[in-house]
């Protein structure tokens, strides 16, 4: 599916939903990227968090940064997810999600 993305975003869209769908988390991380862009179909905010979150609770530390950021950006409604995507993600070893999740130092 990698070759496919560059040059047939389309069928490289498809392949990698059918692998994420799997839960092959190697799919799911440019399968959500490819949502976020619209690249190979249309844009979907919504589908890319769902890939994301995929891949995040198939132990991809950096997934579970980029679901929580869509949710961040209110892009997507959502209660305490995030809070949960980056404490996993921080557990798996994820300094920018352990970052996100310590508090900020009052001036």
């Amino acid at each position: 599916a990698a070759r496919e993305r560059a040059s047939d975003p389309p069928r490289a869209r498809a392949l990698f939903a059918r692998g994420c769908d799997a839960y092959q988390r190697a799919s799911c991380l440019p399968l959500a990227d490819m949502y976020l862009h619209g690249e190979g179909g249309p844009w979907d905010d919504e589908a890319a968090s769902k890939a994301y979150t995929q891949a995040c609770y198939a132990s991809d530390a950096e997934s579970c940064r980029r679901a929580a950021d869509l949710l961040s950006r209110g892009a997507i409604d959502h209660d305490d997810r995030e809070f949960r995507l980056l404490d996993r993600g921080c557990t798996l070893g994820d300094v920018p999600s352990c970052d996100r999740l310590s508090p900020k130092p009052t001036p």
